[in-house]
C-alpha cells in the first residue's frame, strides 16, 4: 500500500499522477508557482522568466517526480532527441537550479542521481485556478501609471499588454498584442524613475532612431515608438521568439563549425549594415542577441547606448561625456576602456570576443575582469583560439583573432569579415585558394623571366 509520503513523493493529488495538460496549465513545487505557457516561475518576492528548454526540463522531471530520469529520457523530451553532450544537460540543469535557487550539493528541488540523471525531490502539487500570487504586476495600473505595472487586459495605444519579458538598468520589455495587425510584439519602455533624466531619454530616442534607420534580416525591427501618460517614452519593436545568445550558451552543449561560421556571419552582416548607416552599436554582447527559435537566426537588438555619426554633427558628444566608458566591461574595446573617441572598429572588437565564445565556448581572457576590464582589454594578450579548437579551419581562427588585433586599424571591417566568412575575401582566403595565388605568381614570374632573357639574347645578337 503506498502511504501518503510515497503520494507526495510522486506529485499525485486525489489518488492520481499529475497529466502532461495539468503540469503544463501550471504546478506548485515549494514556494514557486511554475507556469510553463508563461514561462515563468512566480514567487514570494516576485517573478523569473524561464527561457523555454529550462522549462522544459522542469515538466519533465515533475511528470516523474520522486524517480531518477536519465540522460537519454532528457535528451529525448527536452532537445526532442537532437544530438547534444551531457554537458548541454548539465548546463541546463545547473540553469534551472540557479533560477530556482537550488544548491547541487545540498538539493532541496533537483537531485543528481549518480551515473544516472536526475531526479525531482520535492513534491507537486496542482495549481488551483485563480491562485497566482499577487504582484505588483498583476494589478491594472491607475491613469497616468507607469508601464511597470501593465498587465494584461490593459490597453494603451492599440497594445494588449501580456506579460513582462525582462527589465534592464534603463528599460524594461513587456510582450503585447497589437489588435489592430493581430501580431505579437515587444514593448520597450523607459524606467519611471528616470523620465526626468534628459540625457537618458535623450539615448532612449537615439535607439528609436538608429533601431528604425535598419532595414535588415538580423536586426530587429521597430515599429513605431509613442509617450504614456505619465511622460516615458516607448518602442513598439519585433518580438523575437527564443531567447538571447548569453541563454543559449549556457545551456547547449557546443556548436557545429557551420551553426557558429553562420551565426558569426550573420552578425557581421547586421554590423555591416549599421555602420553604412553610420551607426555604431557600442554594446555588442551575449545578451543583446537574440536567437529565433524556429530558424536559429540571430538579430541585433538594443541600441540604447548606439552612437549616430551624422556629418557636421556633436549629437555623440553631447550624450557621451569626455573619458566616459560604455558598455559591458567584458566585451568593450580597448579604445573603449581608454574612454577615447569610438569608431565603428570598437563593434569589430566586440563581434570577435562573441565569435571567440561561439567557436571556443569560453571567454577569449582568463584574467579576473572584476580586478581591472580596462588593463586586460588594453595590455593583455586574448588566448588562441586555434589552441583550443584544433579543428577550426585556419582562415576561421585567423578572422576571429584579427577582430581581436588592439589596433582599431588593424581591425577588418564588417563587410570584410562577412566576405571573408563567404570565401571572397581576396587577402585571406582558404589555403587552396591561396595555393592556387601562389601558383600563378610563380608562373607570371618565370615568364617575365623568360622575356628579359630573350630580350637579352636578342640585343647581344643585334650588337
Amino acid at each position: 500500500m503506498v502511504g501518503a509520503d510515497q503520494l507526495s513523493w510522486m506529485g499525485v493529488i486525489g489518488g492520481r499522477r499529475l497529466d502532461a495538460t495539468e503540469l503544463n496549465q501550471g504546478f506548485r513545487i515549494g514556494p514557486w508557482q511554475v507556469l510553463p505557457a508563461e514561462g515563468q516561475f512566480r514567487g514570494p518576492d516576485g517573478v523569473v522568466n524561464v527561457e523555454p528548454k529550462v522549462m522544459r526540463l522542469l515538466v519533465c522531471l515533475a511528470s516523474n517526480v520522486g524517480q531518477a530520469v536519465n540522460h537519454d529520457a532528457l535528451i529525448a523530451d527536452v532537445w526532442n532527441d537532437r544530438v547534444v553532450s551531457d554537458g548541454a544537460v548539465f548546463r541546463c540543469i545547473a540553469e534551472l537550479r540557479k533560477k530556482l535557487g537550488d544548491s547541487g550539493t545540498k538539493p532541496r528541488y533537483v537531485q543528481t542521481v549518480h551515473k544516472i540523471g536526475y531526479r525531482l525531490i520535492e513534491p507537486v502539487r496542482a495549481l488551483e485556478h485563480g491562485s497566482y500570487p499577487k504582484l505588483a504586476s498583476d494589478f491594472v495600473p491607475q491613469e497616468g501609471r507607469s508601464v511597470e505595472a501593465w498587465e494584461h487586459p490593459l490597453q494603451h495605444d492599440g497594445l494588449e499588454i501580456i506579460r513582462l519579458l525582462g527589465k534592464g538598468s534603463m528599460a524594461q520589455v513587456h510582450l503585447a498584442r497589437e489588435a489592430s495587425l493581430e501580431r505579437l510584439v515587444a514593448v520597450k519602455t523607459l524606467k519611471s524613475e528616470l523620465t526626468s533624466d534628459v540625457n537618458a531619454c535623450q539615448r532612449f530616442e537615439r535607439e528609436a532612431q538608429a533601431a528604425a534607420r535598419l532595414l535588415h534580416p538580423n536586426v530587429t525591427t521597430v515599429y513605431r515608438v509613442g509617450t504614456l501618460p505619465d511622460g516615458a517614452p516607448y518602442i513598439v519593436q519585433q518580438f523575437v521568439e527564443g531567447r538571447t545568445l548569453a541563454q543559449m550558451l549556457e545551456v547547449e552543449g557546443e556548436l557545429s563549425v557551420e551553426r557558429a561560421v553562420d551565426m558569426f556571419s550573420e552578425l557581421a552582416s547586421a554590423l555591416a549594415a549599421a555602420h553604412n548607416k553610420r551607426i555604431i552599436h557600442r554594446d555588442v554582447k551575449p545578451g543583446n542577441i537574440l536567437v529565433e527559435q524556429e530558424s536559429g537566426r540571430v538579430l541585433l537588438t538594443d541600441f540604447g547606448i548606439a552612437g549616430i555619426q551624422e556629418t557636421g554633427s556633436t549629437q555623440m558628444a553631447r550624450l557621451t561625456r569626455v573619458g566616459e566608458i560604455l558598455g559591458d566591461p567584458r566585451y568593450i574595446s580597448p579604445e573603449q576602456a581608454r574612454g577615447d573617441p569610438l569608431t565603428a572598429q570598437c563593434d569589430i572588437y566586440s563581434l570577435g570576443i562573441v565569435a571567440f565564445m561561439l567557436f571556443g565556448r569560453r571567454y577569449p581572457y582568463e584574467e579576473d575582469l572584476a580586478v581591472d576590464p580596462a588593463t586586460v582589454h588594453i595590455k593583455n594578450t586574448p588566448q588562441s583560439l586555434a589552441d583550443i579548437r584544433q579543428d577550426l579551419p585556419a582562415p576561421i581562427t585567423r578572422i576571429v583573432q584579427q577582430c581581436l588585433q588592439k589596433n582599431p586599424s588593424t581591425r577588418p571591417t564588417a563587410e570584410q569579415v562577412v566576405r571573408h566568412l563567404a570565401g571572397e575575401d581576396a587577402t585571406d582566403e582558404k589555403p587552396g585558394q591561396m595555393r592556387k595565388r601562389s601558383r600563378k605568381l610563380a608562373m607570371f614570374s618565370v615568364g617575365i623571366a623568360a622575356t628579359i632573357v630573350i630580350l637579352i639574347v636578342a640585343w647581344k645578337l643585334i650588337a
